[in-house]
Protein backbone atom coordinates (compact mmCIF):
# COMPACT_ATOMS: atom_id res chain seq x y z
CA UNK A 1 0.00 0.00 0.00
CA UNK A 2 2.98 2.15 0.86
CA UNK A 3 4.17 1.96 -2.71
CA UNK A 4 0.88 2.83 -4.40
CA UNK A 5 0.91 5.92 -2.21
CA UNK A 6 4.49 6.83 -3.10
CA UNK A 7 3.83 6.40 -6.95
CA UNK A 8 0.61 8.71 -6.27
CA UNK A 9 2.80 11.07 -4.82
CA UNK A 10 5.43 10.88 -7.50
CA UNK A 11 3.15 11.11 -10.58
CA UNK A 12 1.50 14.08 -8.48
CA UNK A 13 4.90 15.65 -8.63
CA UNK A 14 5.53 15.28 -12.02
CA UNK A 15 2.12 16.93 -12.90
CA UNK A 16 2.49 19.77 -11.17
CA UNK A 17 5.74 20.50 -12.53
CA UNK A 18 4.44 20.05 -15.87
CA UNK A 19 1.59 22.56 -15.44
CA UNK A 20 3.75 25.03 -13.40
CA UNK A 21 6.55 24.58 -16.18
CA UNK A 22 4.07 25.27 -19.35
CA UNK A 23 2.69 27.81 -17.35
CA UNK A 24 6.03 29.68 -17.17
CA UNK A 25 6.83 29.32 -21.08
CA UNK A 26 3.44 29.72 -22.34
CA UNK A 27 1.63 31.73 -19.72
CA UNK A 28 0.69 35.42 -19.24
CA UNK A 29 4.08 37.08 -18.44
CA UNK A 30 5.76 33.78 -19.56
CA UNK A 31 8.71 33.25 -21.44
CA UNK A 32 7.27 33.50 -24.65
CA UNK A 33 5.47 36.96 -23.90
CA UNK A 34 9.53 38.45 -22.94
CA UNK A 35 10.46 37.27 -26.19
CA UNK A 36 7.97 39.03 -28.17
CA UNK A 37 8.59 42.16 -26.07
CA UNK A 38 12.18 42.16 -26.82
CA UNK A 39 11.81 41.85 -30.56
CA UNK A 40 8.78 44.91 -30.26
CA UNK A 41 12.01 46.69 -28.29
CA UNK A 42 14.53 46.33 -30.72
CA UNK A 43 11.95 46.76 -33.85
CA UNK A 44 10.95 50.19 -31.70
CA UNK A 45 14.68 50.98 -31.35
CA UNK A 46 15.40 50.61 -34.74
CA UNK A 47 12.72 52.64 -36.19
CA UNK A 48 13.46 55.57 -33.12
CA UNK A 49 17.12 55.20 -34.86
CA UNK A 50 15.52 55.56 -38.61
CA UNK A 51 13.66 58.38 -37.51
CA UNK A 52 16.59 60.40 -35.29
CA UNK A 53 18.88 60.16 -38.72
CA UNK A 54 15.43 61.69 -40.89
CA UNK A 55 15.93 64.37 -38.25
CA UNK A 56 19.20 65.17 -38.37
CA UNK A 57 18.89 65.23 -42.32
CA UNK A 58 16.36 67.47 -42.09
CA UNK A 59 17.79 70.27 -39.60
CA UNK A 60 21.04 69.95 -42.42
CA UNK A 61 18.98 70.48 -45.14
CA UNK A 62 17.06 73.33 -42.74
CA UNK A 63 20.48 74.91 -42.48
CA UNK A 64 21.36 74.70 -46.30
CA UNK A 65 18.22 76.64 -46.35
CA UNK A 66 19.14 79.45 -44.13
CA UNK A 67 23.25 79.75 -45.79
CA UNK A 68 22.47 79.40 -49.18
CA UNK A 69 20.39 80.70 -51.61
CA UNK A 70 20.93 77.99 -54.24
CA UNK A 71 19.66 75.65 -52.30
CA UNK A 72 16.03 77.31 -52.49
CA UNK A 73 16.99 76.92 -56.20
CA UNK A 74 17.21 73.61 -56.53
CA UNK A 75 14.56 72.76 -54.51
CA UNK A 76 11.99 75.36 -56.69
CA UNK A 77 13.25 73.26 -60.05
CA UNK A 78 12.91 69.68 -58.97
CA UNK A 79 10.50 69.14 -56.87
CA UNK A 80 8.29 72.43 -57.53
CA UNK A 81 9.13 72.40 -61.41
CA UNK A 82 9.47 76.15 -61.71
CA UNK A 83 12.11 77.85 -63.76
CA UNK A 84 13.66 81.64 -64.62
CA UNK A 85 12.00 83.94 -66.42
CA UNK A 86 12.57 82.91 -70.24
CA UNK A 87 13.71 79.66 -69.56
CA UNK A 88 12.64 76.36 -71.08
CA UNK A 89 12.27 73.36 -69.65
CA UNK A 90 11.77 70.12 -71.63
CA UNK A 91 10.65 66.95 -69.44
CA UNK A 92 11.22 63.69 -70.73
CA UNK A 93 8.55 60.35 -70.46
CA UNK A 94 10.32 57.67 -69.46
CA UNK A 95 9.82 54.76 -71.63
CA UNK A 96 7.22 52.49 -70.07
CA UNK A 97 7.48 48.71 -69.80
CA UNK A 98 5.81 46.66 -72.53
CA UNK A 99 3.31 44.50 -70.92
Amino acid sequence: MKKNGLKLTIVAVILVWIIVSLAVMWGEGGINDIVNAQKKEDDLKSETMKIEDDIKNLQKEIEELKTSSSKYEIIAREKLYMKKKGEIVVYVKENEPQK
